[in-house]
């Protein structure tokens, strides 16, 4: 028998005297068996040294993770892979089981030029576009952002780096001219990076 739903059989025999007997056996159907298995990632590229959190789907199953995990028989546990890692875990219901995986890719923390940009023209002319100069970078713990004029003048200054210069210096609009900045972060992970360079306002 193949039946695509829990299903009662009997069967029913009978000797040479006329006496009968019958019997009945259910076959269960487990219903994982026809379940969609997927997992997924609350971020599936993470920083070396960050954690992820991986949730196996559907919900309301007995679940079973491969090692490395922080909770191995929950629906959703954190993990934290040093390198780019395959995880694999298995649903099971009743005896029957299904499996699926998830792959979390670590990549490695860089401070330099290329986790940064600065542009090195600006346009302050309050028109909602390019208006501010910013330090752009997504893996920045501090900074200190400095903006000298061609005489050293100390133009701008700031540590946030939510913080930009608007072109102005004392509250008076500066000339249009070319200026020097300079920047020194520190990134998450603790590794440092100065950059010096020039930016020209525009008008």
């Amino acid at each position: 028998v193949q039946p695509d739903t829990t299903t009662v059989y009997s069967v029913t025999g009978t000797n040479t005297y006329g006496c009968e007997v019958t019997i009945q056996t259910t076959v269960h159907i487990n219903p994982i068996g026809f379940l969609n298995i997927n997992t997924s990632a609350t971020n599936d590229t993470i920083i070396g040294g960050n954690s992820t959190f991986v949730t196996a789907h559907p919900s309301g199953y007995n679940y079973t993770w491969v090692e490395g995990v922080s909770h191995p028989n929950s629906q959703t546990t954190e993990v934290k892979p040093e390198t780019t890692t395959t995880y694999y875990v298995t649903l099971e219901n009743n005896g029957c089981t299904k499996s699926d995986s998830i792959t979390i890719f670590v990549k490695e923390l860089k401070c330099g030029k290329e986790d940064v940009y600065i542009p090195n023209a600006f346009t302050p002319n309050s028109d909602n576009a390019n208006d501010n100069l910013f330090v752009r970078g997504n893996n920045i713990e501090k900074l200190l952002f400095r903006v000298y004029d061609r005489w050293g003048e100390l133009m701008f200054e700031t540590r946030n780096q939510q913080e930009g210069w608007n072109g102005k210096y004392k509250g008076l609009a500066c000339k249009p001219a070319v200026f020097v900045y300079y920047l020194e972060m520190t990134c998450k992970g603790g590794e440092t990076y100065f950059e010096k360079g020039n930016i020209t306002l525009i008008r």
